[in-house]
């Protein structure tokens, strides 16, 4: 996947954990079949177009959670519906990227994600 690629190669401090759904991302971060939740903090590119439990879905799912609620998501879609950026703003994303766009763009929308990284503290 280019993005996880691209995301390696800023050799960034924190590991990346991919989840192929919305409902494969939430066992991930609480924990399931024995395995330990993710350990925080955690930033998530989140995709609104997923199987199971789309992206809108699983953000009510954190925002909902006392445990994941301050979780820092970044929305990464195909989708530039002015509907759809609303509705992840409302559910307090920090971040609306647009997927598809220039391979430039792209790298700067990455490498803005590795400064967040760098400069905000996130929550544990």
């Amino acid at each position: 996947m280019a993005i996880e690629r691209t995301l390696r190669r800023l050799d960034l401090r924190n590991p990346v954990v991919t989840a192929r759904s919305g409902a494969e991302a939430l066992e991930l971060l609480r924990g399931s079949e024995g395995r330990p939740p993710l350990a925080g903090p955690v930033l998530m590119l989140l995709d609104i177009f997923m199987p199971r439990m789309n992206g809108l879905e699983l953000l009510d799912e954190l925002r909902a959670d006392p445990a994941l609620q301050a979780t820092v998501v970044f929305m990464l879609s195909s989708s530039d519906s002015p509907r759809d950026v609303a509705a992840a703003h409302e559910r307090n994303v920090a971040g609306y990227l647009m997927k598809g766009a220039s391979p430039e763009e792209f790298r700067r929308a990455m490498d803005l994600i590795a400064r967040y990284l760098d400069l905000v503290p996130l929550p544990a």
